[in-house]
């Protein structure tokens, strides 16, 4: 068996490789976890959304795609990410789906 990172340290591993060797090495990590993800025997995410889960995320934040093991969002202005973070947590966690967040490599975040 496979110990996989999950998209949390997905995400620091790719931050700290895209600060030292650039954007294409991050994205090639990502792309690689991306290629282990999709090997694994869970349903995809996308597979236990259902319209009404996809309704109430979009009510916390603009949901911009689902794949498997990914909710992209787009954070309102104003909101921090941990809030997001927590409310969409809630609307998921009876599904069975624990949110995390990771951090975005296509603009520098204060």
């Amino acid at each position: 068996d496979k110990v996989l990172p999950d998209a949390s340290v997905a995400g620091r591993v790719a931050s700290s490789v895209h600060k030292v060797l650039g954007k294409n090495a991050a994205f090639s990590i990502l792309q690689w976890l991306l290629r282990l993800w999709m090997q694994q025997d869970a349903k995809p995410t996308s597979m236990l959304l259902e319209a009404a889960d996809l309704h109430r995320l979009h009510e916390v934040a603009p949901v911009i795609e689902v794949g498997q093991g990914v909710i992209a969002i787009a954070k309102p202005a104003g909101q921090t990410t941990e809030a997001v973070i927590e409310h969409l947590s809630q609307q998921l966690l009876s599904r069975g789906i624990v949110c995390t967040s990771v951090s975005r490599l296509d603009h520098p975040t204060s």
